[in-house]
């Protein structure tokens, strides 16, 4: 039989018996649990934007569950490009922990989520011809508490804009507004408030007809609206000529999601717009439109997509280049990246030419400046 070797007795031989490692032992627990909670967080990502995306979009919708489910999708597709650049840090996450094949996946994940966004930022934009007669047009959110309008005077004086379309205008406002723009303005329709829905708009070209200032009030009061509370505040609305063209002008700043109602009020609106744009394209010798304002939605959020599939085309996403936030432009807040909720649509004989964000005009929002030319197709 072997014989069996007994212990050391002697104190300098047991001190060098070499001793279990506690610390690399837990070290390699807590690794593993983050490895498996970063692979929790991707699969929860996913999942929620697959959801987020196969969720059907009724405007119309109105029962407590489903406006809460399309209040959590908006909030989703809103925040896309930032859900990207989280997916990128559980990327480097993955990559310090040695998890590679999470970190490839991970980093694929950010990069399809933000392949948009890489479009528009290596898209130069298009030169216009300077041949032909060009359309400048100034939207901007001017924010009701802003009290100095003097930087929006500047950028419309320099960009010799046509027509210029503003939102959240007050009493305050009224006085800056008439003396610096209704001399080169001839033609004008304002309704200020006191709170945060006043419009104007103004024009160098006259317009054809009266202004319309609540178009929205017969659409939204048939029965399928319910009653939209959007009724009162005004949407500006006026028809003009521009290069032997008829063009109908709408303002707009929609409501703002803060709750799954306010959501409902603005989808509600969305409705109405959708149906007032497939009733001007069907109808004898239609129009060409310009729709452009604060719409309080990113063109990821559902109720974009019935814009776009009424036949109208955004600015931005069609000539402007770069990421094109518009808000929020204030503080610590304007050093991240922000989201674009200020947009402008066209469609039948209008081309856009350009468009592109405006600089900092002491408002929460940056302003618009968007190019058109007239065009022989519809």
């Amino acid at each position: 039989m072997p014989t069996q070797t007994p212990p050391p007795t002697d104190p300098d031989a047991i001190a060098q018996i070499p001793k279990p490692d506690a610390t690399r032992g837990w070290r390699a627990y807590l690794t593993l649990r983050a490895r498996s909670l970063l692979w929790a967080c991707w699969v929860g990502v996913i999942a929620v934007y697959v959801l987020a995306y196969l969720v059907p979009t009724d405007l119309f919708a109105s029962g407590r569950i489903e406006m809460a489910l399309a209040f959590f999708t908006f909030l989703l597709r809103t925040l896309v490009l930032h859900a990207a650049i989280g997916m990128s840090f559980l990327a480097l996450s993955a990559l310090v922990l040695r998890a590679r094949r999470l970190a490839l996946v991970a980093a694929a994940t950010a990069l399809i989520m933000a392949l948009p966004w890489f479009g528009l930022m290596l898209r130069a934009t298009p030169a216009p011809d300077l041949s032909r007669p060009t359309l400048t047009v100034v939207v901007a959110n001017v924010n009701l508490s802003n009290p100095d309008l003097s930087a929006l005077f500047r950028l419309i004086e320099s960009e010799n804009a046509d027509l210029v379309l503003l939102q959240e205008v007050t009493n305050n406002h009224r006085d800056q507004l008439r003396s610096a723009l209704e001399p080169r303005y001839p033609h004008t329709s304002t309704a200020f408030r006191q709170d945060a829905f006043g419009q104007a708009l103004y024009s160098k070209l006259p317009f054809e007809g009266a202004p319309d200032v609540f178009p929205q009030i017969e659409t939204m009061r048939e029965k399928s609206f319910g009653s939209p509370f959007a009724l009162s505040d005004p949407q500006i609305r006026v028809r003009v000529m521009f290069d032997g063209v008829p063009i109908v002008v709408q303002n707009l700043h929609l409501m703002p999601p803060g709750d799954a109602q306010m959501l409902r009020e603005q989808r509600l609106q969305f409705a109405w717009l959708d149906q007032w744009v497939r009733s001007v394209k069907t109808s004898t010798d239609a129009p060409a439109l310009f729709l452009a304002g604060d719409l309080n939605s990113t063109a990821t959020s559902p109720q974009h997509a019935f814009l776009r599939a009424a036949g109208l085309r955004e600015a931005h996403d069609e000539a402007g280049s770069g990421l094109g936030n518009t808000w929020p432009d204030v503080g610590l807040l304007a050093k991240v990246p922000g989201i674009r909720i200020d947009h402008a649509y066209a469609c039948n004989r209008l081309t856009i030419v350009s468009s592109r964000v405006g600089p900092h005009i002491g408002s929460d929002h940056r302003p618009l400046v968007v190019k058109l030319q007239t065009s022989r197709v519809r």
